[in-house]
């Protein structure tokens, strides 16, 4: 398996930077959701970055380099779990493949681990977390202290016995695994 990298971006490039990326033949995610936004009194679909700032890259330290040189990103960040951010994209990338609509949701370091067994939604895990009446499905990126979620219904979950407790995030929301692997070069910032 190859490593994950982080890739902090430069404002508004995730897109342009997956793009450029993924002609020169690197692998990368960038989860988008679709919402409506109104230009000039008229009503235009839009795909936003599920994670304003971050787009995700699969492949070597020279890709992360590549990805560096292009003056598209202020900061490659290594991941410290490479197994736990893999089950957390695939299972976001599994809820945007069935079509689920997912909204950012403050991360939370606890919560009943699930993982949904029936539906649309099948294979996918987070934590259920109730909004009113309301289960959610909360998917988070640990590495970045950043979540999104779905509504589900308790019935297609098998839900673990013990609570979810996070211990190893930081006041501020960021995992202390976070480390930059290639700093900026100067004047970048």
């Amino acid at each position: 398996m190859e490593n994950w990298y982080i890739l902090r971006t430069r404002a508004r490039q995730e897109k342009i930077l997956a793009a450029e990326l993924s002609r020169r033949g690197i692998t990368v995610f960038l989860p988008l959701s679709t919402c409506a936004r109104l230009y000039a009194n008229q009503v235009a679909n839009v795909e936003l970055p599920l994670f304003p700032g971050y787009l995700f890259l699969q492949g070597s330290a020279n890709e992360a380099a590549i990805a560096q040189q292009t003056g598209r990103v202020a900061e490659v960040i290594a991941v410290g779990d490479n197994s736990v951010l893999d089950a957390e994209l695939d299972s976001i990338d599994l809820a945007l493949r069935a079509g689920v609509s997912l909204l950012a949701h403050p991360y939370s370091r606890g919560g009943v681990s699930a993982r949904v067994i029936a539906g649309v939604l099948s294979g996918v895990e987070g934590t259920v977390e109730r909004q009113g009446e309301v289960p959610l499905l909360v998917m988070p990126i640990r590495e970045l202290g950043l979540a999104v979620c779905t509504a589900v219904d308790l019935e297609m979950l098998h839900v673990e016995e013990q609570p979810v407790r996070e211990g190893n995030v930081a006041a501020g929301g960021f995992s202390p695994n976070l480390r930059p692997v290639i700093p900026p070069a100067a004047g970048q910032i």
